[in-house]
């Protein structure tokens, strides 16, 4: 039986003209990628950026009427404790079993021990506990019924907003 022989891939006119086609698409696909002359690859401009306020914790950029401060329906205060004499500054419902809090505290000598007493009562384990660089701190509370990411915020007035994330499960 004789053998016929096939063409070797790109041997065939077809096959190499399709090549050549999906390389140029591929090089002038990429250069549209590029930045700009002049401009620096993978820089922001910080003046046009736009920031969410779902981004901001505490709702700091928020209008004073928009902070509520009162305690949604659904916050689980009988399981998850407020100190008495905490002023709460924001708070509402994120979600199913999840929602957020921010205390504010007049001194960062008054932020420690809001934080202390909130570790406290509610028998919270603090893991990865960090400074922030505004010179806050940032950990995650863990106790049997809540997962909480929490954080203390310096204020240019010398008061600190401490904000939960606080998630049942």
């Amino acid at each position: 039986m004789p053998r016929t022989s096939q063409p070797r891939f790109g041997q065939h006119p077809f096959q190499r003209a399709l090549v050549a086609v999906s390389a140029v698409t591929l090089i002038l696909g990429a250069a549209g990628c590029a930045p700009e002359p002049g401009e620096a690859a993978g820089t922001i401009d910080k003046e046009t950026q736009t920031t969410s306020p779902e981004t901001e914790w505490g709702g700091k950029n928020l209008p004073a009427e928009a902070l509520q401060t009162t305690l949604p329906e659904s916050f689980p205060i009988d399981t998850f404790v407020i100190p008495a004499g905490a002023t709460v500054y924001n708070t509402g419902e994120s979600g199913a079993d999840q929602w957020f809090l921010v205390l504010q505290a007049e001194s960062a000598e008054a932020a420690q021990a809001l934080w202390e007493s909130m570790v406290s009562v509610n028998s919270f384990a603090v893991d990865d506990q960090v400074e922030t660089s505004e010179g806050g701190t940032s950990a995650t509370l863990v106790n049997a019924l809540f997962n909480v990411q929490a954080i203390t915020i310096p204020q240019q007035d010398g008061s600190v907003q401490l904000s939960y994330a606080i998630h049942r499960g």
